[in-house]
Order: C-alpha cells, then sequence, then structure tokens
C-alpha cells in the first residue's frame, strides 16, 4: 500500500509526476518490500478471503459490467478479497474464472466466511460520539439507544453487515422490535426502532445526510429499508404497517427527489 501525502507534498515541493510515478515505482521494487509480498497468488485469490461489499447500482453500471454482483433491491452485492495485512481488493471477471465460482456460490461463501460474520460490529450512536469526542458522552446500554450502527471492525466496506441476519435480528431483539435500516455510506449502516419515525419522515433526513455529510464516493443509498425478522431479508420500507403489505408487497420506486 502507498499513502499519497508524502507524495503529495513532494508535488508541492516541485517534483514532477514522471519522478514521483519513478518513485513509487522504485518503492514497489525494492527487494525487502518484495520480500515482504505473499509468494502466489494462491495466497491471497482463495475463498477464506472473500467478503462481500455493497454498493449502489445507480452510477456503476459499467464497473458492474467487469465483476461479479448480486443485486438487493437498489443496491448490488460485489465481492472482496481481504487480506489484513495487505488491504483488500475487488473480485473481476478474471478473478472468477481463476476462481471457478459463479454469483450464487461467491454470495454463499463470502455471507458465511469467518473473515465477515466475525468482524460485523454493532455500536450504540453513544459509544460511536465517545470515540470521537471522549468527554461528550456517556456509553448507553444498547437496549436504550436510540441508534445502533452497524459496520465492521476496520470501519471500511462495513454496510455489508446488514446482509448478515443474525446481526439484525440481534438488535430487534435488543429494541424489542422490527427495525428500519438507514443507509449511512458504504461504510456503514444505521437501525433505528420502527415506532420512532415515518419512511418519509426517514427518507428525507437520509436524502439531506447524503447532500450534506456523505462523501460521492460514499454514497449508498437514498432508500429507507426494513427487516422481516422471519425471513431475515431487507427489503425497501413502505409508509405502511407491515401487516398491511404481508400479502400485497410490491417495490416503491419512491426515489429521493434531489439529484446527486
Amino acid at each position: 500500500t502507498v499513502y499519497a501525502e508524502e507524495y503529495d507534498e513532494a508535488y508541492k515541493s516541485g517534483r514532477t509526476l514522471d519522478q514521483i510515478a519513478n518513485g513509487i515505482i522504485s518503492k514497489f521494487n525494492d527487494p525487502e518490500v518484495r520480500a515482504s509480498i505473499p509468494v502466489g497468488l494462491e495466497n491471497i485469490l482463495n475463498e477464506k478471503n472473500i467478503v462481500p461489499a455493497l454498493i449502489p447500482r445507480t452510477g456503476n453500471e459499467r464497473m458492474l459490467q467487469e465483476m461479479p454482483h448480486v443485486p438487493m433491491e437498489d443496491l448490488e452485492v460485489i465481492f472482496k478479497l481481504n487480506v489484513p495485512e495487505y488491504g483488500m481488493a475487488t473480485i473481476d471477471n478474471r478473478h472468477v474464472k481463476q476462481l471457478g465460482l459463479n454469483e450464487k456460490e461467491l454470495m454463499d461463501i463470502a455471507t458465511n466466511n469467518p473473515e465477515y460474520t466475525d468482524n460485523i460490529t454493532i455500536k450504540g450512536m453513544s459509544e460511536i460520539i465517545l470515540e470521537i469526542q471522549p468527554d461528550k458522552a456517556d456509553v448507553l446500554p444498547l437496549e436504550k439507544e436510540e441508534m445502533i450502527v452497524i459496520s465492521n471492525k476496520s470501519n471500511f466496506y462495513g454496510a455489508a453487515g446488514v446482509l448478515n441476519g443474525d446481526t439484525i435480528k440481534k438488535i430487534a431483539d435488543i429494541f424489542g422490535e422490527d427495525v428500519f435500516i438507514l443507509p449511512s455510506s458504504i461504510h456503514e449502516c444505521i437501525a433505528i426502532r420502527k415506532s420512532d419515525r415515518s419512511v418519509e419522515e426517514l427518507k428525507d433526513i437520509v436524502c439531506d445526510i447524503n447532500e450534506e455529510m456523505v462523501a460521492p464516493e460514499d454514497y449508498l443509498s437514498n432508500q429507507v429499508y426494513q427487516f422481516d425478522a422471519i425471513t431475515k431479508k431487507l427489503s425497501i420500507a413502505q409508509d405502511r404497517p407491515a401487516l398491511e403489505i404481508a400479502d400485497s408487497y410490491q417495490r416503491p420506486q419512491n426515489l429521493c427527489s434531489k439529484s446527486r
């Protein structure tokens, strides 16, 4: 992994882009660096490293043609190779051929992989605030929280934690009722009690946050999702009670009116 800060400073100090590029190449070719790279692609490209990630479908259509993906409402599940000591890389169509797997098999492997399931985190909003401002909050018990944040230990592509039905069921049990899921970014989602606010209110909140606080590259969705504790599945929420739509569910197309 090369971090850009030092090269940004070099550029500001007068080095040319060619000089900077050659410096990066030289760094990769350093014998000590190369000795630390795992020998053989099989050390990285294997099933135990495959994890899921969530991205928006809209805006990524061209990229999705180059990689395996599984639709989930207005989102797409893509797949990453997560090797903690070296970083994370996206699985593309070339890797799929080498692995000999299809999308269904990838989905099954990724969502059941301990590298994914063991790294999912749920934290109350008070704990998140405490991590940012240690003197500003006390940590509340999860059952007293208004919001629970779903991510992973690295806080990187952690929104995919919502694909794990057991995790969302656990949150529903903590709250003592069904939950709505708010897409904070590709890195995290937020669960709240279904009785707290209407879908329309929540959609307005999600849209405003996406417009004002979320970087374009981290954007996930303007939708609000609901969790079915019986099927352990997520779907786009409708502003009607769950029992009322149980036998007549249709996917809504109520997109945020704000442009991105």
